[in-house]
Order: C-alpha cells, then sequence, then structure tokens
C-alpha cells in the first residue's frame, strides 16, 4: 500500500512538474502581450491624439495593459513633478522581463523629447519588435506545451514502475 501511494505521488508531482512548465510558457505569451498592448495604447495616445506621455500611461493602465510598468513610470514621473521621463522610463525597464528590457530602454530618450509623430515611429518599431517575440513565444508554447505535459506524465509513470 505504501509503495501504492508513493508511485501515485511520484506519478502526480512528475506531473504537476509538466503542466507547471506549460503555464510558465502560457505566461510568457500574456506577458509579452501586456506589453505589446501598452506600447500600442502609448502610440494611439501619442498620435494623432497628441496626449501628454502621462495621459498616454493613464490610458495604458486603464486598459490592463502592462498596468505595473506603466503604473511605475507615472508614479516616477507623477513624484519627479513631471519631469525627468526618460529616467523614469529606464527605472522601470529594470523590472520588465529580460528579453524585451533593451527594447523598452531604447524608447526612454525618445518619449516626451521628440515630436509626436518621431514618438509613434518609435513606438509601433518597439510595438512590432515585442509583437515578433510573443509570435515565437507562443509558436514555442504551442510546440512543446503538449510535450511538458507527456514528458512529466511519462516520466512520472517510468520512475513509479522503477521504484516498485
Amino acid at each position: 500500500m505504501t509503495r501504492a501511494v508513493g508511485a501515485m505521488l511520484v506519478i502526480l508531482g512528475s506531473s504537476g512538474a509538466g503542466v507547471a512548465a506549460f503555464r510558465a510558457a502560457a505566461a510568457r505569451v500574456r506577458t509579452l502581450s501586456s506589453y505589446a498592448a501598452m506600447l500600442g495604447a502609448l502610440r494611439r495616445e501619442i498620435y494623432p491624439e497628441l496626449a501628454t506621455l502621462e495621459e498616454a500611461l493613464e490610458a495604458a493602465v486603464r486598459a490592463d495593459a502592462a498596468p505595473d510598468f506603466a503604473r511605475n513610470v507615472l508614479c516616477g514621473i507623477r513624484a519627479r513633478g513631471g519631469a525627468e521621463a526618460s529616467g523614469c522610463w529606464k527605472d522601470a525597464c529594470a523590472a520588465a522581463p529580460r528579453e524585451i528590457r533593451q527594447i523598452l530602454a531604447e524608447l526612454a530618450p525618445l518619449l516626451g523629447q521628440c515630436s509626436a509623430e518621431e514618438q509613434s515611429r518609435a513606438l509601433e518599431k518597439a510595438e512590432q519588435r515585442i509583437e515578433r517575440l510573443r509570435d515565437a513565444a507562443e509558436d514555442e508554447r504551442r510546440r512543446s506545451g503538449r510535450m511538458y505535459i507527456t514528458f512529466g506524465v511519462c516520466g512520472g509513470v517510468a520512475a513509479a514502475v522503477m521504484l516498485l
């Protein structure tokens, strides 16, 4: 009886590890989608609406697009009295996913400093780059997701058989 319970626990643990890997891949896709949506929201607010960066960030927060990042930048701008938007943006980049930090950091010197059209073009390019990363992550999740779960279950069964 004890061996059977142990075998079941091994199978469940291994299956759980597979499901966790699948969920991590799905979370990566959602995160990248959220950042792309934030950049899209900023782009639409800045040009043609001619909103300030602060107003555009408020719109991104309302749209629930990378709200933590947008809130961090917004709080930094407000704490500094509307100045140093590029510094606030760079500070928030440290908390962004590693794979897109550089893309976001490249926007820091442009936002709030260039014309609305230039900002819009830079935001659109960054959004497209993140969307390409998201598409690749989605392909990886789709391809590998079932494999993670299958290997988790099969690995657990194999370990259970070896233990019995």
